[in-house]
């Protein structure tokens, strides 16, 4: 298995998590344009990413030179480890697939085996973005606690 050296979501991921509804206040890292004080502006040409909860960041940096950005570890944080479709309930899984990346999604082994909210084989955190998007789309509530 490839390991990929993302370690957040890159700022198109962090805007489709905003999109469907995930408050930026749940980042727990932050891209940041470096300030440049003869300007008075922000370099978005040159942006680091910085181990901060968002809302640390906001204080220290402000709203406008910084964008949300999402750990591996905080978008599972965020999803529920089991949820409910009728009577039956599915659990939290995501497993390697050779040569094509990982897939998340809900699993229950009862019964006759079904799989909800399935992501495509791709990188965890970009499957993490999409099963948070399948979630929120079908009126699944994440876990929202800093």
């Amino acid at each position: 298995m490839e390991i990929t050296s993302n370690i957040s979501t890159n700022k198109d991921q962090s805007e489709r998590l905003k999109q469907c509804g995930v408050s930026e206040d749940t980042a727990d890292m932050v891209w940041r344009k470096n300030y440049d004080p003869t300007t008075e502006t922000g370099d978005s040409e040159s942006e680091q990413l910085c181990a901060m909860s968002y809302d640390s960041a906001k204080i220290l940096y402000g709203e406008a030179f910084i964008t949300p950005a999402w750990s591996l570890s905080r978008l599972i944080a965020l999803m529920p480890p089991a949820i409910q479709h009728g009577n039956t309930i599915y659990y939290l899984d995501f497993a390697p697939y050779p040569r094509k990346g990982w897939g998340f999604g809900y699993f229950n082994a009862e019964g006759v085996r079904s799989i909800k909210g399935l992501t495509p084989p791709c990188d965890p955190i970009e499957a993490s973005v999409r099963l948070i998007e399948w979630l929120k789309g079908n009126g699944y509530n994440l876990n929202i606690k800093n």
